[in-house]
């Protein structure tokens, strides 16, 4: 991992343990000697199916082969893959703690245009996805001893590969070559806590029946601890926040109490501090006024149980300062992941067959398990907090009458108790995936004549993902659990909806850390689960060859078609679905009804045939034409066309110029195409509210338009904005 080498020193532990036979080395040393003779002869490389050099195609060709990535010092493709321009992350185990669908992936994105964009191949064909919500192949589901090389281009590639390689292409070259048994391990630890990484690597290859058989077995395994905030990683739990503090009562106060001078003067002129940065507490706060403090292990409110060297409400107020999250609030961020754990399994055969000098045939299958867990911290209780299908149902405040009430509360509430809450006695929220993958490429290829070669080639791929989600938050249950009643005169409580009693509701104390009993917690726990299994099946195949001489060389055109089909079943959390009913009755209601962010189940499928021609045509001796087209008929969205034109121009010996043009239509994935409505937590609000117009006077009145919300709301210039308004509405 690129942090562990940039804040810790790695305690490398190497075994090379290489047992070849003299003449398993002899071959393998003819094979390299063999190769060089042949590096300056034309081949396929990726971005094209006409065989050429890499100095004739218009795209630039990236290679990464397997030294440079021993070299990087990391286990990770897609972290090694980065090293090279136009390659970033786009999902990491780092980024994606508090994912869903998504946690534990490791993806790259080319040109920052994303992963779904972004075409990833295994010699040449097509990887099953390894994601529920988009087309993204996860790299760590590659064996990495496995891989001789990695090419990539970052040209649209559309028209030879399909609408999902509009950002490139990435190409994982498999080893077919190697002779003998390597085995090798490491293992790494950081200087701070967690983080440790074991990784054994084994590979055995061999050819048999004179030469014409080749196989090799690969088998990678790999652990990697997590990484949580600590002490050890001071800056990971540093309780400050870059902020503005003119936004907010919040900030305003913590400037004022913790960091003197840091207020902006005048609101607006976005002056920027580090401010304190704390959240909800375990023991709760209630009505804003009265809370339990967590380092203090006390009560507060604002009337008599203020904290020492609380202001005054005002000049004429009796009341303390209420409470303030940025000042009296809980820190949050120790003990959660900056780096989930990942167990890794992969393991591949790879095999050939010379058939005849005129057809050879390949064979390959590979097989990934990959356990991922991240740690997201405690899950919040808040009494604004909403659920059912349209949010239209609310937690809501405690009865004035409730029995818990604490006496601090007591003193400062007007009416119902409002309050937030850190539940800390359900557990860690956490997110557990289970993701296995099979992949099985198989092809012929062979001779047609004196100038062509033919290939066929077929792919089946499954994967499949099993997900746990413990430790969320049933709001429904809360709900009941926070309106009780005394059973008689006993002093003893009980939830006053009977259906809520008759499925265990337990009445739930939350006044101050610890007053929630193993029983609560089990009653308004929800622990979240989902799978999803995806399978993918493709099959084609392409003609390429010299087609017609010209002065400056032979036309070279390839044709081909390519079938594809795409199955997903996802079968969302029971509780994204209505499952229940849509009564309005909050009991029978079976969506959205908890703190996990769900995602609803799926079954779809979709098939596209396609087909696509290439020609390199040499115009003059130094200038090479290159033209590529493909169309794809889809099932779903019906007919795209994809096409790119490019020209190299070899100007003297030691300049080249390279160009080319795209076109590229992107069909939807099957999520993209074929889910429901998905939860969202985005917000957006209309700078332009307030703007009315006069009907008599015919002219904008924007006396309305106030300052806007949101972050740098209080720093914009509103004549611009109220101009803006009535431009966008004549």
């Amino acid at each position: 991992m690129r942090n562990l080498k940039d804040t810790a020193s790695l305690i490398a532990l190497a075994m090379a343990l290489t047992s070849n036979l003299a003449m398993a080395q002899d071959a393998v040393n003819n094979d390299s000697k063999t190769n060089a003779s042949r590096e300056l002869d034309e081949v396929v490389v990726t971005g094209s199916r006409i065989r050429r050099s890499n100095a004739a195609s218009p795209v630039p060709l990236q290679i990464f082969n397997a030294a440079d990535l021993e070299v990087s010092g990391t286990t990770d493709l897609a972290e090694a893959l980065m090293q090279l321009p136009g390659v970033s992350s786009s999902i990491s185990p780092q980024s994606s703690n508090n994912l869903i669908q998504s946690a534990g992936l490791s993806t790259i994105s080319l040109r920052r245009l994303g992963d779904d964009r972004t075409l990833v191949l295994i010699n040449g064909r097509r990887a099953v996805s390894n994601s529920g919500n988009a087309d993204r192949v996860s790299l760590s589901t590659l064996p990495i001893g496995f891989i001789k090389r990695t090419e990539v281009t970052t040209g649209g590639a559309s028209a030879v590969y399909g609408s999902d390689a509009i950002a490139g292409v990435a190409n994982f070259i498999l080893q077919d070559s190697f002779e003998g048994i390597r085995l090798d391990g490491r293992y790494s630890m950081p200087e701070a806590s967690g983080g440790e990484e074991y990784r054994l690597n084994a590979l055995a290859g061999t050819r048999y029946n004179d030469d014409r058989g080749y196989v090799l077995l690969g088998i990678t395994y790999r652990d990697e601890k997590i990484i949580r905030a600590d002490e050890t990683r001071p800056m990971s739990i540093l309780a400050l926040e870059f902020d503005d503090p003119s936004f907010g009562s919040n900030d305003a106060f913590a400037n004022e109490f913790n960091a003197p001078g840091c207020m902006a003067e005048p609101v607006g002129n976005d002056k920027h501090c580090l401010l304190p940065s704390f959240s909800t507490e375990p023991g709760g706060y209630f009505e804003g006024d009265a809370w339990f403090s967590n380092q203090d292990q006390r009560w507060y409110n604002d009337k008599t149980r203020h904290p020492d060297g609380r202001p005054l409400a005002g000049s004429s107020s009796t009341t303390y300062q209420d409470r303030f999250a940025d000042a009296d609030g809980w820190r949050y961020r120790p003990g959660r992941t900056l780096s989930g754990s990942r167990e890794l399994f992969n393991a591949a055969l790879h095999s050939t067959y010379e058939f005849s000098p005129e057809l050879e045939g390949s064979f390959t299958a590979m097989y990934s398990k990959v356990t991922s867990v991240t740690v997201n911290g405690y899950e919040t209780l808040d009494s604004g907090d909403t659920f059912g299908e349209f949010s239209q149902f609310t937690v809501g405040n405690m009865s004035s009458s409730h029995p818990f009430i604490h006496e601090a509360v007591e003193e400062t509430r007007s009416g119902s108790v409002s309050f937030g809450r850190r539940m800390i006695e359900l557990g860690e929220q956490s997110r557990h995936n289970e993701r296995t993958t099979i992949r099985i490429l198989a092809d012929l290829k062979g001779e047609w004549g004196d100038n062509f070669t033919w290939e066929i080639f077929g792919t089946y791929g499954h994967f499949e993902q099993v997900q746990d989600n413990p430790n969320e938050l049933n709001f429904l249950k809360s709900k009941y659990a926070l309106s009780i009643e005394e059973i008689g005169d006993t002093g003893t409580y009980q939830c006053q909806n009977a259906a809520a009693r008759a499925d265990g509701c337990v009445p739930l104390n939350l006044f101050g850390e610890g007053s929630i009993t193993p029983e609560m917690a089990d009653y308004i726990r929800y622990n979240g689960h989902a799978s999803q299994t995806r399978e993918q099946f493709t099959t084609g195949g392409f003609v390429s060859g010299d087609l017609f001489d010209l002065p400056a060389g032979s036309v070279k055109g390839v044709f081909g078609v390519e079938y594809r089909k795409e199955k997903q079943d996802t079968f969302g959390d029971p509780d994204s679905d209505l499952t229940g009913g849509n009564d309005g009755d909050p009991l029978t209601e079976d969506i959205n009804i908890t703190s996990l962010a769900v995602f609803p189940s799926l079954s779809a499928s979709y098939r596209v045939m396609e087909s696509f021609v290439e020609f390199d045509i040499p115009v003059f001796d130094t200038v090479n034409v290159t033209l590529a087209a493909r169309v794809a008929d889809y099932d779903t969205i019906g007919t795209i066309f994809s096409y790119n034109a490019g020209v190299v121009w070899q100007a003297t010996e030691y300049f080249q110029f390279r160009s080319q043009y795209s076109h590229s239509q992107r069909a939807p994935s099957i999520t993209e195409f074929f889910s429901p409505p998905r939860q969202d937590s985005d917000s957006l609000s209309d700078a332009c509210n307030g703007l009315e117009f006069d009907q008599d006077t015919g002219v904008f009145d924007t006396s309305g338009i106030g300052e806007l919300s949101g972050t740098g709301g209080a720093s914009a210039d509103l004549d611009i904005v109220r101009a803006n308004c009535v431009n966008e509405s004549v």
